[in-house]
């Protein structure tokens, strides 16, 4: 599914994926599990998303729909959707585009940093012995544009395959996708603006990135970061989805392209790509035959370390209070043993009942501390630990006071909904069954299985999924006149 064909709309990509034996994965970054624009994307192509430097408009591309300029087969058109209040998206448009659109292909390739120039695929010369490459227009008055005008490029005119570029922040370099002859496949290739503004004769980026595939779909991060779109490098499908970072000042020397990984990169064809702060954009055919616009938020080192800080602070503090509590617990079974000598509970009688859906009046009751007890990965067995909290969290209930109790089960999101929810249900029980034997003068107990619904944290790592692998327990005082 690869972009701008300069003769004729997108065709679809073919390509045998070459595998992957290890994981290929950033280090230094994540970028969290992908999810598609469903108000932004539709049953035709939709490609090239790109978002403004303001960040409220995100531009992208879309081929076979019969609202473009021309209708359905004249060609591609620039769409764009805006970004809403609760950080949505409207309904996307293809009108008023500054006259951008018309019965060609065209597209939107690079905006310049203050918004003031966009750099577009040249669908607007008509000489065609030209060939077509760069156009620009750039904003005369607020809201205004001038016409685009045609890039010359010295020693370039491209006539076969596809087209994309990139453009440096100073606008002095500029990373193009080109097909140099029939039959061969997409490259990268540079070109260099001179002293007099001519742009120079584009020569090969670098043999580090471009191989016997098909390098396309490039964006520059900050002139220092390349991000590319190839079939030729080791990858999980039909295009993956690479970055390179730049090594010095010639622009010719890059490194090794590093995959982005599978939280990104899919069996299928992913391209496209863009990055505006922590909001990243591709297009990917992982859905169905034609290329949707999807959304991932990336999370930088300085992110990963503080989080990562914060988990390690967090897990300090638990461990602590595991100590503490099992030294508490120590000392409360010394106390209840010598107390049970003197006066034995009975173990209570009342029937549990089971609920599946929200109750808000116990809830609203006080929670008593250490009323909440964590579980291994897919188990709903106590442990000795959780007993003890549980032991401790009883005796602190006035025996001479009747109580209602609520006990709600809770899991990570790992399984099916219908798994999880049966699975929170033992767990209730099994806290249930061990609180009845504590002697409390209950009035009535429930339980409640909530499944995966009701997370504490997000279920996007281990810490997150393991403070999800919960009970909670609530105790209210019954009065007279609730008897």
């Amino acid at each position: 599914m690869k972009l701008l064909n300069i003769f004729s709309a997108i065709a679809l990509s073919c390509v045998t994926s070459l595998g992957v034996n290890a994981q290929l994965k950033l280090d230094s970054m994540v970028f969290t599990q992908p999810t598609m624009l469903k108000k932004v994307s539709s049953k035709s192509e939709d490609i090239k998303p790109m978002l403004s430097p303001d960040g409220n408009t995100l531009y992208f591309i879309r081929v076979f729909d019969k609202r473009n300029v021309g209708g359905k087969m004249a060609g591609q058109d620039i769409w764009y959707s805006k970004r809403t209040l609760d950080n949505g998206w409207t309904e996307p448009s293809n009108k008023n585009v500054n006259g951008w659109n018309n019965q060609d292909n065209n597209a939107i390739l690079h905006i310049s940093k203050d918004y003031k120039t966009v750099y577009l695929l040249d669908s607007y010369n008509k000489r065609k012995k030209n060939g077509k490459g760069f156009a620009v227009s750039e904003m005369v008055l607020d809201s205004t544009w001038n016409k685009p005008k045609t890039i010359i490029v010295e020693g370039m005119k491209p006539k076969y395959g596809f087209f994309d570029f990139t453009v440096s922040e100073d606008e002095k370099v500029i990373i193009a996708s080109i097909t140099e002859k029939e039959g061969v496949n997409e490259n990268l290739f540079i070109t260099f603006k001179d002293e007099e503004g001519n742009w120079k004769k584009p020569v090969n980026l670098s043999q580090s990135i471009n191989t016997t595939g098909f390098e396309i779909a490039p964006f520059l991060v900050g002139d220092s970061v390349l991000y590319f779109s190839s079939d030729g490098h080791r990858g999980y499908g039909d295009a993956d989805i690479f970055r390179s970072k730049r090594l010095d000042d010639t622009w010719l020397n890059w490194s090794e392209p590093e995959n982005l990984g599978e939280e990104v990169n899919s069996s299928k064809f992913d391209a496209y790509f863009s990055l505006k702060g922590d909001d990243a954009f591709f297009a990917s055919n992982r859905d169905g035959r034609f290329s949707s616009i999807f959304h991932s938020e990336f999370i930088p080192e300085s992110e990963l370390r503080r989080r990562q800080e914060e988990k390690d602070r967090l897990e300090n503090e638990r461990l602590l209070a595991e100590q503490e509590a099992q030294e508490k617990a120590l000392a409360l079974k010394k106390e209840q043993e010598a107390e049970a000598k003197k006066k034995r509970r009975a173990p209570s009688r009342v029937k549990p009942t089971i609920s599946y859906k929200n109750i808000d009046m116990l809830t609203k009751g006080k929670m008593l501390d250490n009323t909440v007890i964590f579980f291994e990965f897919d188990s709903n067995e106590l442990n000795e630990n959780m007993k003890q909290i549980i032991r401790q969290w009883a005796y602190q209930l006035d025996e001479n006071v009747e109580w209602r109790i609520l006990v709600k089960g809770h899991t990570d999101d790992k399984g099916s909904e219908e798994y999880n929810k049966k699975l929170s249900e033992k767990r209730a029980i099994a806290a249930q069954e061990f609180i009845s034997e504590q002697g409390i003068n209950v009035h009535e107990l429930i339980i409640e299985a909530k499944g995966e619904a009701d997370p504490l944290e997000k279920n996007e790592t281990d810490f997150g999924r393991m403070k999800n692998r919960r009970t909670e327990i609530y105790a209210q005082p019954i009065k007279r006149d609730q008897l």
